[in-house]
């Protein structure tokens, strides 16, 4: 595609001397700086998308797939699977499911570019340029629980998680007991042992169980079923402790009982669930992230192979330097401001000229980038809620890519053009391994889960116009050399990865100043 451009006089930029062919003053596709000409280019460009491809799914997806569920439990949060079994073996309901609540959730996300670049011609067919990006990158996102009855959760916190003294009867005389019960089974009246073992295996759950944050709401059939199974637990340790009595033994007494929530889980409750390090998760909360910065900084070296009347073609070599920011480790939605690794690319850029008002532009790309290391959360893409527990240092290859551009243009005139520009793009997954390979054991999963779904391939196609005032200069009809290209394009297809339906709109501005000859 063609090189977005600044438009000189907007920057104050004085008049310079740039002479070039007449079909080149309208596209400036492949076409050679003159030596001593300092090209300016500003590339505004906003891209935005709300849906995306995703591998077996037929269609569009919308990019809240992975945060919205009928319910919200472990299908969605994995981590929360131990809670979910200590409810289950607490009521003796072998099929419950957690369930937080029925999630409102809405994404939207978008990025604006603004990259200033400069370009240098240093000989007849060499040229050198740098480009500085500010990238803005946004998702907007909004998070709610349904509040409808029917919808709510069947969980809340657990009154002695708010309220830490609330339960800590309950705890010490289950702790006391627990204790007592194992001496007497491993040392007591070989009569009682197994009864006190048949006591600590009824009784331990509901110490397990007062622990945890979040507990069956009070009236749910698993907390009618806790309480009963408490009861008759009681029940059953205050005829053992009698029978021990007799004996000349006694047992802690129990009375305290264990308190459930009366109240639902609102918002904020499953915000504080993800942020609060207490809790396991300690990420960023679920809203708006907007990251603002320095992107990925690209030199490039441009050498003009060919200048005919029926062909021109340049090699491109490009190095992207990992200036930019890579997304947090501490946000599910951040998309960071680049992709902070170093990489090159090389081009081969060629325009086609059918005739005095056609041309065809057309570029193959290829490059890849270094392997580096970054803070990452392992999780498979279908998780992407995760405890900082499957947090580690983990070592990123991406695989090289490669990219075709066509842009057939029609020169109107000595100042106008149009085009229609098709884009294709496929690249590897990237591969991640623990920098640690002790982490492997302590995460609990292969870093490998984050190769999925890394790959891309995607096609789009766009239109645009351009307005040229250098062949004007040339002769002496304009006061000031430069471009402006409008252009617009939206992605038709995607394979292979999570692929952005994204709509790419630009405003190219491109101005020219002669610094020596």
């Amino acid at each position: 595609m063609p090189r977005p451009a600044l438009l000189a006089a907007a920057l104050g930029i004085a008049a310079g001397a740039l002479v070039a062919g007449p079909l080149a003053a309208q596209t400036e596709f492949a076409v050679p700086l003159a030596p001593g000409a300092l090209r300016i280019d500003f590339t505004p460009l906003w891209s935005s998308w709300d849906h995306r491809w995703q591998p077996g799914a037929p269609g569009l997806v919308p990019i809240t797939a992975d945060f919205t569920a009928d319910s919200l439990g472990t299908a969605n949060l994995p981590f929360l699977s131990h809670l979910q079994d200590t409810i289950r073996t607490a009521s003796g309901i072998g099929g419950f499911l957690l369930n937080l609540g029925h999630p409102l959730v809405a994404l939207n996300a978008s990025v604006r570019t603004l990259p200033l670049g400069i370009e240098l011609g240093i000989s007849r067919r060499l040229a050198l340029g740098v480009t500085v990006p500010l990238v803005r990158s946004r998702v907007d996102a909004s998070f709610n629980l349904d509040t409808a009855l029917a919808r709510r959760g069947n969980v809340g916190w657990n009154p002695a998680f708010i309220t830490p003294s609330r339960d800590s009867a309950f705890q010490a005389q289950m702790t006391a007991a627990l204790a007592a019960l194992q001496a007497l089974a491993t040392s007591g009246p070989a009569a009682l042992r197994a009864q006190a073992q048949a006591a600590i295996a009824s009784l331990t759950p509901f110490l397990a169980l007062s622990r945890q944050p979040l507990l069956p709401r009070d009236s749910t059939v698993a907390a009618e079923s806790i309480l009963v199974r408490l009861a008759q637990a009681d029940t059953a340790y205050a005829q053992l402790a009698a029978a021990y009595q007799a004996q000349g033994g006694s047992l802690p007494a129990l009375g305290a009982g264990l308190a459930l929530p009366d109240t639902a889980l609102v918002r904020d409750d499953v915000e504080r669930l993800y942020s609060d390090p207490a809790l396991g998760v300690a990420a960023d909360t679920f809203g708006t992230v907007v990251k603002t910065g320095i992107g990925d900084v690209t030199a490039h070296l441009t050498y003009q192979l060919a200048q005919g009347s029926r062909y021109r073609g340049q090699i491109v070599l490009t190095a992207r330097f990992p200036t930019g920011q890579a997304p947090s480790a501490t946000s599910f939605l951040d998309l960071g401001t680049g992709t902070h690794q170093l990489g090159f690319e090389g081009a081969l850029a060629s325009d086609f000229i059918l005739g005095e008002h056609f041309l065809i532009h057309a570029v193959g790309r290829a490059g890849g980038a270094a392997a580096d290391q970054i803070l990452m959360r392992v999780t498979p893409p279908e998780f992407p809620i995760a405890p900082i527990s499957q947090q580690a240092m983990i070592r990123r290859t991406p695989a090289p890519y490669y990219a075709a551009d066509l842009a057939p243009t029609w020169m109107m005139d000595d100042a106008f053009s149009v085009r229609v520009d098709y884009s294709f793009f496929s690249q590897g997954p990237t591969k991640h391994s623990y920098v640690n390979p002790a982490d492997s054991a302590a995460v609990g999963l292969p870093a490998s889960v984050l190769d999925q779904d890394t790959g891309m391939r995607w096609m789009r196609f766009g239109a645009g116009v351009t307005f040229s005032t250098v062949e004007r200069y040339a002769k002496g009809r304009a006061s000031i050399p430069y471009s402006v290209t409008v252009s617009y394009e939206n992605t038709v297809s995607g394979g292979t990865g999570l692929v952005p339906q994204a709509s790419v709109f630009h405003i190219a501005m491109r101005g020219y100043v002669k610094l020596f000859r």
